[in-house]
């Protein structure tokens, strides 16, 4: 009697969710992503960091931002609870190895395709560069070679949004190794350089050849910034109040945040940015007159004004889901006026 041949069938397995682009707009969705989306905005800010006119706007087209998920592509079986735990830890990772903006272009140097990348920094960080170095290394684990067997170059730009002093100069991944200088190890160790703009710092002569858009970036940094007397503030507030009626709404978005002017765009729009400034900080200074009277008068200017602070973090907390010092930082709160406000809170 014939045994019964058991029968082969192919069960599907699971494969570990790939986070989409729509994810990674709901990740990536502030004010300073959106800015830099615009290719007009993300061209210059290559051109200004490269230090020469090397992209051309005309020929960006989006790209999928993912590096990790598409290489984490492993197969997960089953439906117990340590499994669904590893395929949430896989789309988690996935979602915080997610470039902020890539797009693939044409260089106008020599006509060859390229993809670039901008990362955007509010603060610093220390593991800047190595995230850099790995977010490059993953796209070439992903890429595939050309036709011809070439590799498309990858060229990353960190976008700073605080005049990070630390990333002043030339910025290179890796530059600082324990070996002596001239060792021929260093022929074997990986060394790039890597563009940085850094917003609020800029020379002059660089933001008045810029767009609109980029003048408005950068006078809303410095504003926010602080570091200038009431005159310089009254200055750039001139400007910024011409720039908001002629930039796109990303900017007008990045400007509103930056400065912590807790309004709508069309309140601006109506009212003029120096008059919703103006009352702004007048009124967070009436209010710490009124509160701190017992004290005197300059306590209680002290304190609207660090209120006046404390709103605005308050609401880049709420708006960008930021941390207390990252918020802070953001808009150029100094360490004894951070240290106050943590009592305040």
């Amino acid at each position: 009697m014939k045994k019964n041949k058991k029968l082969k069938t192919k069960q599907k397995k699971k494969k570990t969710p790939i986070v989409t682009n729509e994810d990674v707009y709901k990740v990536k969705n502030n004010v300073h992503y959106n800015f830099v989306s615009d290719n007009e905005v993300f061209a210059e800010i290559f051109n200004i960091a490269m230090g020469f006119d090397f992209v051309d706007p005309s020929k960006l087209m989006e790209c999928d931002s993912r590096e990790v998920a598409v290489v984490i592509d492993e197969e997960i079986t089953g439906e117990t609870e340590a499994e669904k735990r590893e395929m949430e830890a896989v789309v988690k990772l996935s979602k915080e190895l997610f470039r902020d903006v890539k797009k693939y272009g044409v260089t106008k140097t020599d006509g060859k395709s390229i993809f670039l990348c901008i990362e955007n920094q509010s603060e610093y960080a220390d593991d800047i560069l190595e995230r850099v170095n790995a977010y490059n290394s993953l796209s070439y684990l992903k890429a595939k070679k050309k036709k011809n067997g070439k590799r498309t170059p990858i060229i990353t730009c960190i976008a700073g949004w605080d005049s990070m002093p630390r990333l002043c100069g030339d910025v290179y991944v890796f530059d600082d190794y324990d070996v002596d200088p001239g060792s021929q190890a260093m022929d074997y160790l990986p060394r790039y350089k890597i563009p940085v703009i850094l917003f609020g710092s800029l020379d002059d002569d660089i933001v008045e050849k810029g767009s609109n858009e980029l003048k408005a970036a950068e006078y809303a940094v410095r504003i926010a910034i602080g570091k200038m007397d009431m005159e310089e503030v009254m200055k750039y507030n001139e400007k910024v109040d011409e720039l908001f009626k002629v930039v796109n709404d990303p900017a007008r978005d990045l400007m509103l945040a930056v400065t912590g002017t807790h309004v709508t765009k069309e309140e601006v729009l109506e009212n003029g940015w120096n008059k919703v400034w103006g009352y702004y900080r007048e009124e967070g200074r009436e209010a710490g007159i009124l509160e701190g009277r017992e004290a005197g008068r300059i306590e209680g200017e002290k304190k609207g004004r660090l209120e006046g602070i404390l709103n605005s973090i308050k609401n880049l907390q709420k708006n960008e889901g930021w941390s207390f010092d990252k918020a802070a930082a953001s808009i150029g709160v100094s360490d004894e006026d951070r240290a106050l406000l943590k009592t305040m809170c």
